[in-house]
């Protein structure tokens, strides 16, 4: 499966491309902020922030031909499973723990 781009990160003025190979394990984000192809900085990015990231994705590219009400936990893993080389595990507890949250609701 070629790279996905998720989206945009700000940080400071600057616009990181967040990719689906940055965010194999939801506890370790890291991405570079490059200047002329340098790397002049490496920001974090907590696992919360990564799994919005990731839901938006899934909403708007993969589940965009249904209603969002009808988007559930069990799906929303089912296609992170289909995913490769992404730790499916921490995933799994990120995303639980951000549908009990009501953060992707």
């Amino acid at each position: 499966m070629a790279d996905i781009n998720l989206g945009m990160y700000e940080y400071n003025n600057y616009r990181i491309n967040v990719s689906l190979n940055d965010i194999k394990n939801p506890y370790c984000v890291y991405l570079p902020i490059k200047e002329n192809g340098i790397i002049i900085n490496i920001v974090y990015i907590n696992e919360f922030l990564i799994g919005l990231f990731l839901y938006n994705y899934y909403k708007t590219n993969i589940y965009k031909y249904k209603s969002n009400k009808d988007i559930t936990c069990n799906l929303f893993l089912d296609w992170i499973f289909t995913l490769k080389n992404i730790n499916y595990s921490n995933w799994k507890v990120i995303v639980l723990r951000l549908f009990k949250n009501n953060v992707l609701n």
